[in-house]
């Protein structure tokens, strides 16, 4: 943050919070962020706060297997279209019969 603006200070919560969130970019998109938070902040400086109301909340870390994650995905869909498999497998990019196994292991397994 010195390299950035060396009159700007960080707390040690904020910096926690940061090194939680999956950054894409790696160092270059937190170098990025960090010059925003910088620009914004008037005070000179960063909490978590300011930083909650510029990117938002961390991103919520889906629990399960994948294959329960896309069988959920599958399902809610499936609803959404009121059962039509068709635009349902249209929408998510898969096939018919994908579709078609994702419900019927969701009736074995059970609500």
């Amino acid at each position: 943050l010195g390299a950035i603006d060396p009159d700007c200070e960080i707390t040690s919560a904020t910096i926690a919070s940061l090194a939680t969130r999956p950054w894409p970019g790696n160092i270059r998109e937190l170098r990025n962020m960090l010059a925003r938070f910088t620009l914004a902040a008037t005070d000179g400086f960063i909490d978590e706060a300011a930083v909650g109301a510029m990117i938002g909340p961390p991103p919520h870390k889906a629990s399960g297997s994948l294959q329960d994650i896309q069988r959920a995905r599958v399902l809610a869909v499936h609803s959404e279209t009121a059962g039509n498999i068709s635009e349902t497998a249209r929408r998510l990019g898969i096939s018919r019969n994908t579709v078609y196994r994702a419900l019927g292991q969701s009736r074995r397994d059970g609500p």
